[in-house]
């Protein structure tokens, strides 16, 4: 391979990764659903639909569910009298901003060449970001028997 052809086929890599963190959900469910295109057909038409939509309904087993809103962040295990529950849970990154005024001592030098200190104020912006719970999903024998989203405010 040439050289301008190398770097026009690293550029191309590089910006497919880029563009790989920049996926929309729909654009995701659509990758998922095209990577498990057999297995979405196997399902009725209305699970279809809810699936195309990004939707969970009760009943759906665990395939539905991730090719509806992704593999889960994290999965637990419950027991109780009636049996075992598997709980699901998605999380979003959230990005917060707060402004906080501050005072803060400034060295300078006057008129006559004398250190001087003075107060200023300064306006700081701290950012953060937060993991906040978007969704679960509870299964009990493999099929979604409640599920929960979470918006923010």
């Amino acid at each position: 391979m040439n050289p301008p052809m190398k770097i026009l086929s690293l550029a191309l890599i590089f910006f497919s990764f880029v563009l790989a963190g920049c996926i929309t959900p729909e654009a995701q469910r659509e990758r998922r659903i095209a990577e498990n295109i057999e297995l979405f057909y196997e399902f009725p038409e209305e699970v279809r639909e809810a699936i195309r939509r990004g939707e969970v309904e009760i009943g759906f087993d665990e395939d539905m569910v991730r090719l509806a809103v992704g593999s889960p962040d994290r999965v637990s295990r419950r027991k109780n009298a009636d049996g075992e529950l598997v709980n699901w849970q998605y999380f979003e990154v959230v990005k917060h901003s707060e402004y906080e005024w501050v005072r803060m001592p400034v060295p300078y030098t006057d008129e006559k060449g004398r250190s001087r200190v003075r107060d200023e104020s300064f306006l700081v912006d701290r950012e953060y970001k937060d993991l906040e719970l978007k969704m679960e999903v509870d299964f009990s024998k493999g099929k979604v028997v409640a599920f929960e989203t979470i918006s923010s405010k």
